[in-house]
């Protein structure tokens, strides 16, 4: 059976990625979108933040771990869980070439940023692609992030920016969210063997 090497250390540097959360109702993400807008203060200054790009780079290289491993592992022990991790491995991988593509770092310098909690420093908008995510499973459509960004903006306006983000931002709390699927069915497999 293969061996797992080189696992991530545990962060100190990252607030803890949105793992599962309480499933929402449409009617209770739109609550929800208006109670995070009234709590969120944002910077002065945009420029000092924290990156998001070694966070998207630490969790394609964890997903590209598990990729390995599953893959040496189902040819001796194939199990349905892992599937889809194996065969959609190159979509994922087009994902965060498509984040690191869209957002430049310019472009990131500009998007307003947290000014307080476990997120400061980070830009808003991933902050409520994190929350959409995290409460939805990361089961979302177009009309669920609408009405989310929507409800939202009704407490606290997002810029241009920010709104030209939102597909960016979602883009990379699913990889975050996917890493953590693929720690789990990682976990499931070395507990087995």
């Amino acid at each position: 059976m293969p061996m797992l090497t080189g696992s991530a250390p545990p962060e100190t540097r990252w607030p803890a990625p949105s793992g599962p959360a309480d499933l929402f109702s449409q009617d209770q993400l739109e609550s929800h979108a208006a109670r995070i807008a009234g709590t969120h203060v944002v910077a002065a200054d945009p420029w000092r933040g924290r990156p998001l790009l070694p966070r998207l780079d630490e969790s394609a290289s964890r997903l590209d771990e598990a990729y390995t491993f599953l893959s040496a592992a189902a040819r001796l022990d194939p199990q349905p869980s892992e599937d889809w991790l194996r065969d959609n491995h190159h979509v994922v991988q087009d994902q965060v070439r498509g984040v690191r593509l869209h957002l430049p770092g310019a472009y990131y310098r500009e998007l307003p940023k947290l000014a307080d909690g476990p997120l400061q420093g980070f830009p808003r908008v991933y902050l409520l692609a994190r929350e959409l995510t995290a409460h939805t499973a990361g089961r979302i459509d177009l009309d669920t992030v609408v009405d989310f960004v929507r409800a939202y903006q009704r407490t606290s306006v997002l810029s241009i920016g920010e709104t030209w983000a939102v597909p960016i931002m979602l883009r990379l709390a699913l990889v975050e969210q996917l890493r953590l699927l693929a720690d789990g069915v990682l976990a499931a497999r070395q507990n087995r063997d």
